[in-house]
């Protein structure tokens, strides 16, 4: 279907620049309905106030899209008695090669990626206007929301881009709205947190985001294996990734520590289950089969396979308690079997009417 104008309803005509026109697509819809505005008042000085009347924006809707414009270099802003007016820009200085080099600042040392950097909205037009990777990065942000980028979803796309490279910033992207974390506030500390740890390729990018969804699909094993019934604190989570990940104990080693721990504690105690992994770890005792060699070889028995190797500096008070009562209880001479109790009770009776007769002779 083709869309014409009807002429029938022309009373006053106003251009629009091509300025205005090549940005309308990523452009704020209130940033929109404000540059029409001061288009139709053809030059006039306008206030905020009137620019709220004749477009029903709020006045901070008005001051964003007045910012925004302004980093087009469609408008430019006088202050008055009262209020700031609006005015289109004058015409510009001639384009020579002296005037570019008069006007031209002077290169500033560009600061490290920060995730609460405002950038310019001149500078977002810029960034965004550089090369294919990039536009594709922020087209997709915009496709992911299924609308315009507001400000601060622009500034936050601008910091992404600056901190990363833009196909890494898709991966970061793709993660963020796949796990439904994807405040702009969150996605800039993660762009951040890449940048400074030097995820710089697609490969180590996909290798990150592998292991985040492994870590939030271990606050969900973590809840079942040890019969939870809150989620987990930072802390123990954290454990638990160390547990799994670094350390690579299996579900069934993990399940032989928490028994151990509850049958020491009668309670689920992360500090406690942290030392029995770690000196099981430091003795390479990784699989249910080594545990039990090292119990038959021990002859400890099942709650002293935690006692391996000495007390280190960095254990916690729950582990060295742990590690003294099971040493204690190893040292201990192992009690005779039930059945040999009644004729050793049998023996001691016969020599007590043994030496009772001697004495009477």
């Amino acid at each position: 279907m083709n869309i014409q104008y009807s002429s029938t309803v022309w009373r006053k005509i106003f251009a629009v620049p091509s300025a205005v026109a090549e940005c309308i697509r990523f452009a704020p819809p209130d940033s929109v309905k404000v540059i029409l505005y001061i288009l139709y008042r053809n030059g006039e000085a306008v206030t905020h106030a009137d620019v709220s009347r004749g477009t029903g924006v709020s006045d901070t809707g008005v001051t964003e899209a007045i910012t925004f414009w302004q980093g087009q270099g469609v408008l430019s802003a006088t202050a008055t008695s009262t209020e700031t007016a609006v005015t289109t820009p004058p015409a510009p200085a001639p384009d020579t090669p002296a005037a570019r080099f008069a006007n031209t600042p002077a290169p500033a040392p560009r600061p490290r990626p920060q995730s609460e950097r405002q950038f310019t909205p001149i500078e977002i037009t810029e960034m965004r206007k550089g090369d294919s990777d990039t536009r594709d990065f922020f087209n997709m942000y915009e496709e992911k929301l299924k609308r315009p980028l507001k400000m601060n979803e622009l500034n936050t796309a601008a910091v992404m881009a600056d901190a990363l490279p833009p196909r890494v910033c898709v991966v970061l992207l793709n993660y963020c709205f796949k796990t439904g974390k994807n405040p702009p506030a969150y996605m800039r500390k993660v762009a951040a947190d890449w940048c400074e740890r030097g995820i710089m390729t697609i490969a180590l990018a996909e290798a990150e985001v592998t292991r985040l969804n492994e870590a939030e699909n271990n606050e969900i094993r973590m809840m079942t294996m040890f019969k939870l019934h809150s989620v987990p604190s930072k802390r123990e989570l954290n454990l638990f990734n160390k547990w799994t990940l670094e350390w690579k104990f299996s579900d069934e080693m993990l399940t032989e520590a928490y028994n151990i721990t509850i049958d020491q504690k009668n309670e689920f105690n992360v500090n406690y289950m942290n030392g029995i992994l770690k000196r099981w770890k430091a003795s390479n005792i990784m699989t249910t089969s080594a545990l039990a060699i090292f119990r038959e070889t021990d002859n400890i028995g099942r709650g002293n396979s935690y006692t391996i190797n000495l007390v280190s500096d960095g254990d916690t008070r729950d582990s060295i308690e742990a590690a003294n009562k099971l040493s204690k209880r190893a040292a201990k001479p192992a009690a005779p079997p039930k059945s040999e109790y009644a004729s050793i009770i049998r023996n001691k009776a016969l020599q007590s009417q043994i030496n009772a007769g001697n004495d009477k002779t």
